[in-house]
């Protein structure tokens, strides 16, 4: 519900843009399978869906995805420092704990991590 408030608090921002601005922004969007949409057509999955909203909206979106099933924090953070990231990013998306959670890692040990995937989300 949040990812909903979210996305529809950023449409109605740039509807309220000049139809003659064209925008563009470039999205990303870091994760495990709900970011990818494990199983899900890859048009279906929501960043894709966030960028078509977009487009909606007169603003033409880049996607990259960093995100894989079965990750946790840790994993994804690995992925991040591996990746050819091209910086700056209009907007990034950070969807990741399941997996943390569902292998029994302590609650604390997921907050550290998370605080530091969304810190180097925020400064690449």
């Amino acid at each position: 519900m949040f990812r909903l408030l979210v996305t529809g608090t950023l449409l109605l921002f740039v509807s309220s843009l000049p139809a003659q601005e064209k925008i563009t922004s470039k999205i990303l969007a870091l994760g495990d399978s709900y970011t990818i949409g494990q199983s899900v057509d890859l048009k279906l999955r929501w960043p894709i869906q966030l960028a078509q909203a977009l487009e909606k909206q007169d603003i033409k979106s880049s996607v990259e995805i960093i995100a894989a099933t079965g990750w946790s924090t840790i994993e994804l953070e690995q992925a991040i420092s591996a990746s050819q990231l091209n910086t700056p990013y209009d907007v990034v998306t950070l969807l990741i704990g399941v997996n943390d959670q569902f292998r029994g890692g302590s609650l604390d040990a997921y907050q550290q991590n998370f605080k530091r995937l969304l810190q180097s989300s925020i400064h690449p």
